[in-house]
């Protein structure tokens, strides 16, 4: 054995790459070598990943053509085009919403409501973080497409362009695409990498609860599980309970947090105050009177305790109305209650403290020059005991 042979390590090995002029086998000199001498120096190129493919099917694409659907024309997503930010705060508060049905057990719980309607007859509202409120479906049927005061984001239905116009029978899958493009395809990969998008879960659930029904039609209940199948309106849950009884597991149970009217509003008042600072006052009165809403959070619900004349006035005031006074009296009035409390806590803070600070030096009672001498003649007699 010459000095130029190298060691092998055992029985020849498949190479992983096979590139040119690759023999395919090989004995390799360690036991982690994945590629034969020839194909080692392409392997660099072989590791290239492949383009990053925007899953279109998650269910936030989904609520954007809706939204395109219900203007007509995809100037609702103006305010969009190269930010980033604001797409990532629109998804963010699409699922917040989502979730909240979710636990509510109701898809008509919540709704996203619009400052500037996205359907209005003089305007087209944005679907922005800023133009958009989460309330409840009440509120906003109630609210329908009424407009005050050009409030929010919005451009004239005169000045939207023609080329933006839909016809209207696009079907969804091509809708998104036309979106996205609108947008600006680095803008949507942007976000869509950013805030971990996959794709949608309710697609991947009927897909599998497709392939159980057709590959054995004796399942229990087989009707009733392609009836969900088929069901447009079938949700997640119906369709992971479906899985579960044909598996013979336990049905999913939902673990998401409860948050009541009250909360919701609180919440959507601290997010539009970085759009409105002059909400900011109010905003930041309101959550700290609420400030122990979430301490049950642990247990699945989060909940706060405003009147139903207060929740009117923030989605008034939310949607631009004018409200003016009623806020100007509800900020003196929240100041005051916030000022006791405030002292209140002040003065439990002290007390606790005094009555848990340890007796430093300086707090140690002053002995004079003879008592002093007379303790130390105590300290030396003898016959002395401390105890």
């Amino acid at each position: 054995m010459t000095a130029a042979t190298k060691k092998t390590t055992g029985n020849a090995i498949h190479c992983k790459l096979k590139g040119e002029g690759c023999k395919g086998r090989f004995r390799p000199t360690r036991s982690t070598q994945k590629y034969c001498e020839v194909c080692s120096k392409q392997a660099g190129n072989a590791k290239r990943k492949a383009p990053y493919k925007i899953p279109t099917s998650n269910h936030f694409f989904i609520q954007l053509a809706k939204e395109a659907e219900r203007a007509g024309t995809l100037e609702v997503f103006k305010h969009l085009k190269g930010d980033v930010q604001a797409l990532m705060a629109l998804y963010h508060v699409v699922c917040f919403r989502m979730k909240a049905n979710l636990a509510a057990e109701n898809n008509d719980a919540y709704h996203i409501s619009h400052i500037a309607p996205v359907n209005g007859v003089e305007v087209i509202g944005a679907f922005h973080p800023a133009n958009v409120v989460i309330t409840t479906g009440e509120r906003n049927k109630r609210h329908s497409v009424q407009h005050f005061n050009d409030a929010g984001l919005f451009i004239d239905r005169d000045d939207a362009k023609r080329a933006h116009k839909l016809k209207g029978d696009e079907k969804w899958s091509d809708l998104i695409d036309m979106i996205i493009t609108f947008i600006g395809e680095k803008t949507v990969t942007e976000f869509a990498r950013a805030c971990k998008l996959k794709e949608s879960t309710k697609a991947q659930l009927k897909k599998k609860l497709a392939v159980k029904l057709e590959t054995n039609s004796n399942i229990p209940n087989h009707a009733q599980h392609t009836r969900t199948l088929n069901n447009p309106k079938s949700t997640v849950v119906d369709l992971q309970n479906a899985i579960a009884e044909i598996e013979s597991k336990s049905v999913w149970k939902l673990t998401s947090t409860k948050y009541n009217e009250s909360a919701v509003a609180v919440l959507e008042l601290a997010r539009h105050s970085q759009y409105r600072p002059e909400l900011l006052q109010l905003s930041d009165l309101v959550t700290e009177l609420c400030q122990d809403m979430d301490q049950y959070k642990g247990y699945g619900f989060v909940k706060a305790g405003l009147e139903d004349d207060k929740l009117d006035l923030i989605f008034d005031l939310l949607h631009g109305e004018e409200v003016g006074c009623e806020v100007d009296e509800w900020i003196a009035e929240l100041t005051e209650i916030v000022g006791v409390r405030r002292a209140r806590m002040a003065a439990a803070v002290a007390a606790r403290a005094a009555k848990l600070a340890p007796v430093t030096q300086d707090d140690a009672p002053v002995m004079t020059d003879a008592e002093i001498m007379a303790h130390l003649a105590e300290l030396s007699d003898p016959d002395y005991t401390p105890f």
